[in-house]
């Protein structure tokens, strides 16, 4: 596997990514965008857009929403101790209980996990949809789709996944080529139907991810 820089990092509050202010204010001249344009796909207010512009750190939620609706990269990797701080001021909203809103695949999805023994918590403000654990097994659990806009997503991932030393897995309903992305492994409904046991499930992660299991 290739090195890769991380993107996320840890801080008070949650989890950051650091933005490519320059790139994003250019994009938004280019593009004719305005700041509230941008603050309601981010999900923030226009001041903080023009403070990630300056620089600011950003959640992993707002960089996400960012990056999918201008389709570009806007994080930065972080590079040794350059480990900017977020605005003290930006506090997340209250989280809505997800649990209830789920459904088609994503809920066929949960249900399976937990058919197997996991407990599965949704998720907001993350790139992946939900945390999965089942005894000392964590695994940060994402439901999409095979397009473009899961490879932005999964380098989020595989950084979060760096920082936490838990392994990513994007759930699909169709069958892909793909084994894994940006070390995040790929496993269809199908495969996800066959496993007997938690065992299994984390067999095929490890093996998607080049990695083996140790006792």
């Amino acid at each position: 596997l290739h090195e890769m820089q991380p993107l996320v990092f840890a801080a008070p509050g949650g989890y950051y990514v650091r933005l490519d202010g320059s790139a994003l204010q250019r994009l938004r001249r280019e593009r004719n965008l305005t700041l509230g344009e941008l603050a309601k796909a981010a999900g923030v207010s226009r001041r903080t857009i023009s403070m990630y512009e300056e620089g600011m750190s950003a959640t992993v939620d707002a960089a996400m929403r960012l990056q999918e609706f201008l389709e570009e990269e806007i994080a930065r990797p972080l590079l040794g101790m350059d480990v900017p701080h977020p605005d003290e001021d930006e506090t997340p909203d209250e989280l809505p209980d997800v649990l209830d809103t789920t459904d088609g695949f994503e809920r066929e999805v949960y249900h399976a996990l937990k058919e197997l023994g996991y407990e599965v918590v949704p998720t907001e403000r993350s790139p992946f949809n939900a945390l999965s654990s089942q005894r000392e097994t964590l695994i940060l659990t994402s439901v999409t789709r095979d397009d473009g806009a899961v490879v932005r997503k999964a380098r989020l991932v595989a950084s979060l996944s760096e920082v936490t030393e838990r392994p990513g897995v994007f759930f699909m309903r169709r069958k892909t080529s793909r084994t894994q992305i940006e070390g995040s492994a790929v496993v269809h409904q199908e495969e996800l139907a066959k496993a007997r046991d938690p065992e299994d499930l984390v067999q095929l992660i490890l093996e998607r991810r080049g990695k083996k299991k140790t006792d």
